[in-house]
């Protein structure tokens, strides 16, 4: 049954467990330096029923890190207008792991 409370500009977001996102946030931890003290916030948001589509990251190298989880899959972005090699590197890296967490968990991704 569709869930209306999951519906957020016209896609569904994907229900995410508990684990997955401790999962995550390992990884976001491990990969980019993510706050160990953010990591409560970023649980509660990404797992909550009717929880938000994106949650914006506070990780230095990496301006305007954001999670999505907007109905296309889920994946990690930032503000392409501070792109550099470096930082392309690093996210693609994330989102490789952001990639294996889904497919363990059996969640859509877009990578």
């Amino acid at each position: 049954m569709l869930n209306f409370s999951q519906l957020r500009d016209g896609a569904i977001m994907q229900k995410i467990s508990l684990q997955a996102g401790l999962d995550f946030y390992n990884a976001l931890k491990e990969c980019l330096g993510a706050h160990p003290s953010d990591e409560d916030s970023f649980i509660y948001h990404i797992v909550t029923e009717g929880s938000t589509k994106e949650y914006r990251l506070n990780v230095a190298n990496l301006p305007g890190c954001k999670f999505r989880n907007n109905g296309n899959g889920i994946y990690l972005d930032y503000y392409h207008e501070h792109s550099n090699s470096e930082r392309d590197a690093e996210l693609a890296a994330a989102n490789d792991k952001i990639v294996k967490i889904c497919r363990e968990h059996g969640l859509n991704y877009l990578h």
